[in-house]
């Protein structure tokens, strides 16, 4: 009987740790950690909703999130040279990957007239 109660603690303390390392796994303008996913929302007024403004040095997942009917994509100039990272359609979510080292890098849409119209901004990795 003590064994069964040891190992249901044991159990709940382990989901619990699990739980909450899973929570802080997307980030719309915090601070990121190792491998965490930073997260971009593009919508139809050619904007990126909330979009990570810091993140730590290190591989990271890019998601997009498209909300419309308007394709978006995200490109780095300091790292893709313009060429998307991402790339969703409207309705879609996708995902792509980068190496980040410490610096201040400029994010944006490619779709021709999107960063044109204000979908850029500045992520500054720790």
């Amino acid at each position: 009987m003590v064994l069964l109660r040891s190992l249901t603690v044991g159990l709940a303390l382990l989901t619990a740790a699990a739980l909450t390392g899973c929570a802080g796994g997307e980030a719309a303008g915090g601070g990121q950690g190792e491998g965490e996913t930073l997260r971009f929302v593009g919508n139809d007024q050619l904007q990126f909703s909330q979009p990570p403004e810091r993140t730590s040095a290190g591989r990271r997942t890019i998601e997009l999130v498209v909300e419309g009917a308007v394709n978006h994509n995200v490109s780095f100039d300091e790292i893709s040279r313009g060429e998307p990272v991402v790339e969703a359609d409207g309705g879609e979510t996708a995902t792509g990957t980068i190496e980040l080292e410490p610096g201040t890098y400029t994010y944006f849409c490619s779709v021709p007239g999107h960063r044109e119209a204000g979908m850029e901004g500045t992520l500054v990795v720790d």
